[in-house]
């Protein structure tokens, strides 16, 4: 009945319903996903920009309509948001809460193939580097950083064989908004991972390039 209920407080702003779940509703649906027992999951964490970019980008905002589950409050901004229109709070979930609790959960119950997709090459040595010291037995079957630009769509071909012959269990994908949402919301029928989740600069905060804001304002 909780669960239930929880369903019907889905917020929304600016026409994108937003989560209402906790962090440990949302665990819980990624591991069923990745059982086979529960939907496959296209996850996008909005902040105040990428909502206001969906306002205006009709590709952005299908992408946002049709994420599973509906979009994470990923900043301050959004659930601040959510007070001012007068509706009912939403959860704040960092991209990096959702990602670090994720892969620690997977790290101490199964092993599951990971692989990520965006940013540079330094970056993505530096996250390899520093996932198999965290979490050992998360096994990393892939990495790409494709080229700063518009792709081809035989380009993109590409990129998914890719990604479906290291036959990952969650596709992360890095890369400015809205280019991921979008992009992963329009592959995720070809993409055979059960996760698919757009981070975005948690890839930098994983590698140690850019640091994130101080605890203080996180927990604001």
């Amino acid at each position: 009945m909780k669960r239930v209920d929880a369903m019907k407080k889905n917020r929304t702003i600016l026409g994108i319903p937003v989560n209402a779940h906790s962090l440990s509703v949302l665990l819980a649906d990624s591991i069923a996903a990745l059982e086979g027992s529960g939907e496959k999951q296209t996850v996008v964490c909005a902040n105040p920009h990428s909502l206001v970019i969906a306002d205006s980008d009709k590709a952005m905002k299908k992408a946002m309509l049709d994420a599973q589950p509906p979009v994470i409050a990923d900043g301050t901004g959004v659930v601040l948001a959510a007070r001012l229109l007068a509706v009912d709070p939403c959860p704040r979930i960092t991209g990096h809460d959702y990602f670090s609790s994720l892969m620690a959960r997977l790290s101490e119950n199964k092993r599951v193939r990971v692989y990520f997709f965006g940013s540079t090459n330094d970056v993505l040595r530096k996250i390899c580097a520093e996932i198999s010291l965290q979490y050992p037995d998360v096994e990393i079957c892939g990495s790409y950083s494709p080229p700063f630009r518009e792709w081809s769509e035989e380009e993109n071909k590409q990129f998914i064989a890719a990604i479906n012959l290291a036959e990952t269990d969650i596709l992360w994908v890095g890369m400015t908004a809205p280019k991921q949402e979008k992009w992963a919301h329009k592959y995720r029928s070809q993409i055979n991972a059960p996760i698919v989740a757009s981070i975005g600069a948690v890839f930098d905060f994983i590698a140690g390039t850019h640091p994130r804001a101080p605890s203080w304002l996180c927990s604001l």
